[in-house]
């Protein structure tokens, strides 16, 4: 009975599990064949041919390259699949035209800027271009057309790229390009139109973990996106890994893979995860990556939080569905994946020409711009009888389990008890197998009934084939039958008179031999005649029907003479459209690059009077500098000669003021001698020092005290 409440509880969180939604892939374009047909109709029921990136629009819209037909589609929110750009022809042309009037080459990826526009990675051709979404025309921004490195720190028009795969728009507005043949990851300024490498170094070589930007080199990169934090994400198949480039410190660091290729790992560490050529990632608001590991054929994601990676969708074999399940699904290389904003998952499903939806129907099928609305809703009551019926199957297993209980005399052992998430991972598990069998089921009856709609197809065409033989051969023997029967005719007609000879013998037995002779021979006669006319008639018959023969071989050899001239006809004029439609597209290809010639000529003369411009304001401000320097220099000569002269003067006025000083102190001492001898000194007399100038100032005039005024007294002695 626990094991029934058990079993009974698990079933409810399944419900419960059901009532808060689930995970489920559906189709939004393409029919799984090739091809271009489609164009204004329903998108599911249209032909896509290999699609690489998907994207959602600012329309709502969601638009994907088409690498094989050269075009870039869209599929509007009523459902309805249309070209935006592209002639479907491999050529590089149309700038400043419409853009579906333009030619690409194998478009790889398409990106919105905040304005609206449409920018697409026009890898075949080498360039970047980008479409103005208010008046549809084309025009490229970033690339020559021919596949070569060069151009850092120039225009971006006149740089070149080689095969970029990936464009994504960063934090500070500009356009990063994942150049593929490169090796590098490049940036275009749209305030200055440059262009400049941030990281590879051009030449491919392996990426260390946790290496500087400069010099560290890049192999193949393929696609790139940034998080919420402005780290830059890629991916790089050759090496099976993911790395995060944190531009601010100027440092990759390994993020997913081991290097080696693989499909191992799901629900470990993304690091010691195995990949197999990932050709595309995303990264959600959550700063979850979600990468297309296309080799694998699976959809895998790197938890942000715990920095595990989870398998989302595909199996790791090559198919094409069954949908629903995501983890029934089987893919085909797949080359795109995007986030959208309310959480469902688009999926470019390359080789299945498919582009899919993984997303919880129950949460967003009422507000879903491609799918019909209560199909979720459908399915959702679907798992809820599902469950109801696994409740009461495990109520009906509990009673019978209850009544072997009460039977048996002898006790039994404890049954093992199981938790509910056991249960419900049970629970899980079953219907897992129940929906893989009904796929399995549906998928081979599905190629039954395909298999004998051929067998159909191929008896009907047989048919048709031997009804047409059988005309033919009624026909003829039609004609050859109208001498036949009248062969038969005069047979039966001969018979019929030898039977009624033979009566007239009977009943004339008594006549004499000579009138049996006679008539006899002129039976004889009549007999000959008769042979000869219808020899006559049987040469008649076989020259008429040699006449028809003749008549219908000259028919059908004038038939077959008229359909010859036609198809010689029919060829001459597709000849004549193909070298016209290869003269027009010489004509736009000399023309487009007549006018880049003609740019380049304007650009290197703009560049010429650019540089002569700057030459002339360099010269002028050297001769400004030259005559500042020599201005100063004068001054400073000035200055100098100012301060010898100021100098010297000291000099002078010092000496003159010291000559001074030396006549006046021998003046003085001559006067003291001589007041010495007229007077005499006393015995406790001591000698006065000498009176010294007291300076004032470096620049101020040396100023002598005032000598003490002699006593009259002494003078009077």
């Amino acid at each position: 009975m626990r094991r029934s409440l058990v079993i009974i509880s698990g079933a409810v969180l399944l419900l419960l599990q059901c009532l808060q939604g689930e995970w489920v892939i559906r189709t939004v374009a393409g029919n799984g064949d090739p091809g271009q047909k489609g164009d204004f109709g329903k998108a599911q029921a249209a032909q896509v041919d290999n699609p690489l990136s998907v994207t959602r629009g600012p329309d709502q819209s969601i638009w994907f390259c088409e690498a094989s037909s050269n075009r870039v589609r869209c599929i509007r929110p009523d459902g309805v699949i249309v070209t935006v750009a592209g002639n479907g022809r491999k050529n590089f042309s149309g700038d400043r035209g419409p853009a579906l009037e333009a030619s690409l080459s194998a478009p790889y990826e398409v990106k919105f800027d905040a304005n609206g526009d449409l920018f697409i990675a026009d890898t075949g051709n080498h360039a970047i271009r980008k479409v103005d979404m208010k008046t549809r025309t084309i025009q490229t921004i970033a690339g020559t057309g021919f596949g070569r490195y060069s151009g850092d720190g120039d225009s971006a028009i006149v740089a070149h790229l080689k095969n970029p795969s990936s464009i994504q728009f960063g934090p500070d507005g500009c356009l990063y390009i994942c150049d593929t043949g490169n090796h590098a990851i490049r940036k275009l300024d749209f305030k200055t139109g440059i262009i400049t490498t941030v990281a590879g170094t051009g030449i491919p070589g392996p990426t260390t973990d946790g290496a500087l930007l400069k010099d560290t080199p890049l192999r193949a990169p393929r696609s790139i996106d940034f998080d919420k934090d402005g780290h830059l994400w890629l991916t790089s198949p050759e090496e099976h890994r993911v790395y995060r480039i944190d531009l601010a410190a100027g440092r990759i660091h390994v993020a997913a893979g081991t290097g080696a290729k693989g499909f191992s790992g799901n629900g470990g560490p993304a690091r010691e995860a195995t990949f197999n050529g990932p050709k595309d990632l995303a990264v959600d608001a959550q700063n979850n990556v979600w990468i297309a590991d296309t080799e694998n054929h699976a959809i895998r994601m790197i938890e942000a939080k715990t920095g595990k990676v989870e398998l989302v969708a595909g199996t790791g074999e090559r198919g094409d569905g069954p949908e629903g399940n995501p983890l029934l699904c089987k893919l085909s290389r797949v080359h795109g994946v995007f986030v959208d904003s309310d959480g469902s998952v688009l999926v470019a499903d390359t080789e299945a020409h498919r582009v899919r939806m993984i997303r919880n129907e129950t949460k967003t099928a009422a507000s879903s711009p491609v799918f019909g609305k209560g199909k979720g809703a459908q399915e959702l009551a679907a798992k809820l009888v599902e469950g109801e019926k696994l409740a009461e199957a495990a109520r009906k297993e509990a009673a019978l389990k209850a009544q072997e209980a009460a039977s048996l005399v002898q006790p039994t052992p404890k049954r093992e008890v199981l938790s509910k998430a056991e249960t419900a991972a049970r629970l899980e598990e079953a219907l897992r197998v129940e929906d893989m069998a009904k796929s399995e089921a549906i998928r081979a009856l599905e190629e039954e009934i395909k298999r004998k709609a051929r067998q159909v197809d191929q008896t009907e065409l047989a048919l048709a084939k031997r009804e047409q033989a059988l005309a033919r051969k009624a026909q003829e023997r039609k004609m050859q039958e109208m001498g036949l029967k009248e062969k038969e005719r005069i047979l039966r007609d001969m018979e019929g008179k030898e039977h009624a000879l033979a009566a007239r013998e009977r009943e004339l037995g008594l006549r004499s031999a000579k009138e049996k002779d006679v008539q006899n021979a002129v039976l004889d006669q009549q007999m000959g005649q008769k042979k000869r006319e219808l020899s006559r008639r049987e040469k008649d018959l076989e020259r008429k029907a040699q006449e028809l023969r003749l008549e219908e071989l000259e028919r059908k050899e004038m038939e077959l003479a008229a359909r010859e001239r036609d198809l010689k006809r029919r060829a001459d004029d597709l000849r004549l459209k193909e070298l016209e439609r290869q003269e027009q597209d010489l004509t736009a290809r000399e023309q487009e690059l007549v006018r880049k010639t003609l740019m380049l000529k304007l650009w290197e003369l703009e560049r010429s009077e650019n540089e002569l411009v700057m030459r002339e304001k360099a010269l002028a401000a050297r001769e400004q500098a030259l005559k500042i320097r020599n201005l100063e220099r004068q001054e400073e000569e000035i200055a100098r000669r100012e301060a010898d002269v100021q100098r010297r003067a000291k000099e002078l006025a010092l000496r003159e003021l010291e000559n001074q000083e030396a006549d006046l102190r021998r003046r003085e001492l001559q006067v003291e001698r001589r007041l010495k001898e007229l007077s005499g000194l006393p015995s406790d007399s001591k000698p006065q020092p000498p009176l010294l100038p007291v300076p004032i100032g470096s620049d101020s005039p040396v100023v002598y005290p005032l000598k003490p005024a002699r006593d009259e007294r002494n003078t009077t002695r």
